[in-house]
């Protein structure tokens, strides 16, 4: 997904987007530790998104957010999230 495909996205569903879930490619994401990973986006930048990964926990405790940079091309929008995560 490119820049325009996503804005037109947002456009178009009227989502902010922080609400955008995204999955990152397995073959082209540059750091392979989050290839196939769903992820929340929290930033849009002209080079691309700054997402997060939620954590697990230990012992019944949430875990914190893993943050990623994906960059256009590397990632599709699935769906959407109804939940932020602080």
């Amino acid at each position: 997904m490119d820049k325009v495909e996503f804005e037109k996205f947002i456009e178009n569903s009227k989502w902010e987007p922080t609400e955008v879930v995204i999955q990152l490619s397995p073959f082209n994401t540059k750091n392979m530790m989050f290839g196939g990973c769903m992820a929340v986006v929290r930033e849009v930048k002209a080079w691309g998104i700054q997402c997060y990964v939620q954590g697990l926990g230990e012992n019944g405790g949430m875990g914190g957010q893993a943050y990623y940079r994906a960059v256009w091309g590397t990632f599709e929008i699935v769906g959407r999230a109804f939940w932020e995560v602080e």
